[in-house]
């Protein structure tokens, strides 16, 4: 009997026990599934958290100043600093990798137009924060160096939903809303970035930084953005700018210099960990749905002992034996393993449509969920294989 022949009869086997050959491929089928569908949820998830490091900026450094007690054994406590105008200039003379800087003042404020408020962020920012945050303006203009020499009472706001409700169908541009029970026209406005695992939910007003920093009567900086030259010189722009800070405060400094690739990078690391475990769990399934299949193989032999002897007695070998009961086993397997891969793709698009992620497929994924099933039905068919192709023939002619 030719390989061909034993797979059809091995489908013609299955065929005639349909029930049982069904709740034996569940377990592949769900065990695969799982596995799969986790596979595509993370990809997408990966990929989704790289767009978003597009949007923030993957060139993009932000220095930050917070109280802390610094990591050595003294545990010597820092105040809080402010970073000001002469560090600034110090950065821009002294790291090679930074191409721009941009500072930020922020508050959180009510603000009102026409009996209607509610509160967001106001950030007092300076004209090249505009190319540095890579805004997109919409209508009117940014902030200009006119606006900072003057402390001119203007603003630029986003096209947020709640933005929108506040001035309802009016045009926003040249009207004057209260903030901080100060007037201000808006002169421009600007698109809202996508919400999502990096994104602010709060609405955000931009004012010349002059103008903030008269109003809370302080030329503190809360946050700089650094820009640096590409992606691939972030770690060593970072090191130029914790060297100069060093410098310039000591080495036990407050300052905190960060970038979207550490948090893209620990994100990463703790959903591949997520999916490590799940596709642990659902490898249960598959465990189970492998001795489910030894299980029914076993019984197989059982139930065919009397044919086993016949072709036994009519020439059969051991080894052709043990490839028909291993081709069932396979087969068993494998369709589980198909219906597993078609099911999983699916469920794991769902969950990507719903989450609101891209839509993901890759050949690895597929590939990894049918050599699953083709191990886990070459193991779980083996033994029972074995014991078809060990039978003595005369015992099995007798077996009624």
């Amino acid at each position: 009997m030719n390989l061909i022949e034993t797979i059809k009869e091995a489908v013609e086997t299955l065929r005639l026990h349909k029930l049982r050959s069904i709740l034996t491929m569940l377990g592949i089928i769900i065990g695969v599934a799982s596995i799969i569908g986790l596979l595509s949820i993370s990809i997408s998830s990966q990929k989704k958290i790289l767009q978003e490091m597009e949007v923030i900026g993957s060139d993009i450094i932000w220095i930050n100043s917070t109280s802390k007690t610094s990591n050595n054994q003294k545990g010597i406590f820092c105040p809080q600093r402010k970073l000001g105008q002469k560090d600034i200039v110090a950065m821009k003379r002294q790291c090679s990798a930074i191409v721009d800087l941009a500072k930020e003042v922020r508050d959180f404020q009510r603000v009102t137009y026409s009996n209607k408020h509610f509160t967001c962020d106001i950030l007092g920012v300076e004209p090249v924060y505009q190319s540095v945050r890579k805004l997109i303006l919409i209508e009117g203009r940014f902030i200009t160096s006119f606006d900072l020499v003057s402390c001119r009472k203007v603003c630029v706001i986003e096209d947020s939903k709640e933005i929108k409700k506040l001035f309802g169908l009016i045009n926003p541009l040249g009207k004057e809303m209260l903030i901080s029970g100060l007037s201000f026209n808006v002169i421009g406005k600007i698109a809202c970035k996508n919400k999502g695992l990096w994104m602010e939910s709060t609405p955000k007003i931009y004012l010349p930084l002059t103008t903030l920093q008269k109003i809370n009567g302080t030329k503190r900086v809360d946050l700089i953005y650094v820009k640096v030259k590409s992606y691939n010189l972030v770690e060593k722009g970072k090191q130029q700018v914790a060297i100069v800070l060093a410098q310039r405060y000591g080495r036990n400094h407050s300052f905190e210099v960060e970038s979207a690739s550490e948090m893209i990078e620990a994100t990463k690391d703790i959903m591949n960990i997520i999916t490590l475990v799940g596709i642990g769990i659902a490898s249960i399934s598959l465990l189970v749905g492998g001795i489910g299949i030894a299980n029914v193989m076993l019984v197989s032999v059982t139930e065919r002992k009397r044919e086993i002897g016949i072709r036994k007695a009519i020439g059969a070998k051991k080894q052709q034996i043990l490839i028909q009961f291993l081709i069932e086993a396979l087969t068993l397997s494998l369709i589980g393993g198909f219906i597993g891969i078609g099911l999983g793709v699916s469920v794991g698009n769902i969950f990507n449509l719903l989450l609101e992620l891209p839509l993901s497929f890759h050949w690895w994924v597929v590939l990894i969920g049918f050599l699953f099933s083709a191990i886990v039905g070459s193991f779980s068919g083996f033994y029972p294989a074995m014991q078809a192709a060990k039978l003595n023939p005369i015992e099995s002619l007798r077996y009624e």
